[in-house]
């Protein structure tokens, strides 16, 4: 499923903390990136090898894509794609495992279809530390969303995406 079908329901799913705590969160978050040079503002690092099978703006069901979509290879380590602190983990709806990572900025990343997530709410996460698993063995269609929210407007993550080498 396609999750920019309804924008309502993704806002949801991302509760504000309270505001002393949500200070806190990001100050962590800057301290965190700050301490690693593999985050830089605005860049993101791809968070799976494997082509995209459908990229920004392309139709679905729902109206046009709000996210890229990668077919990363069975088994696939995901990682978080900028230093980020950790809005949301967890099942949602049919997307299966989501992530919602803050990356400063007004930058948020959501990533959808993980088979395993190894992170929670409330923690730093390092930007290219694993973060979750695709499912291993036959499962061609396994795929990865990714969707790049700046000030909780969905845009195209081509420009933000650093390419693996």
């Amino acid at each position: 499923g396609e999750i920019g079908g309804d924008r309502r329901r993704l806002d949801a799913v991302a509760p504000q903390p309270p505001q002393g705590q949500a200070l806190e969160f990001r100050a962590a978050v800057a301290a965190v990136a700050r301490s690693n040079p593999a985050s830089a503002p605005g860049r993101l690092a791809m968070p799976v090898a494997g082509p995209a099978v459908r990229r920004w703006g392309e139709a679905t069901e729902a109206g046009p894509a709000t996210g890229m979509t990668f077919r990363p290879p069975p088994g696939a380590r995901i990682v978080a794609p900028c230093t980020g602190g950790v809005v949301f983990a967890g099942p949602f709806r049919t997307y299966g495992l989501l992530l919602i990572l803050e990356c400063g900025g007004g930058l948020h990343v959501v990533l959808a279809g993980f088979d395993r997530l190894d992170t929670a709410v409330g923690m730093i996460v390092p930007a290219q530390e694993s973060v979750g698993t695709m499912a291993g063995g036959p499962a061609p269609k396994a795929t990865l969303y990714v969707e790049v929210r700046l000030h909780g407007q969905a845009v195209d993550p081509g420009p933000f995406l650093t390419p693996r080498l």
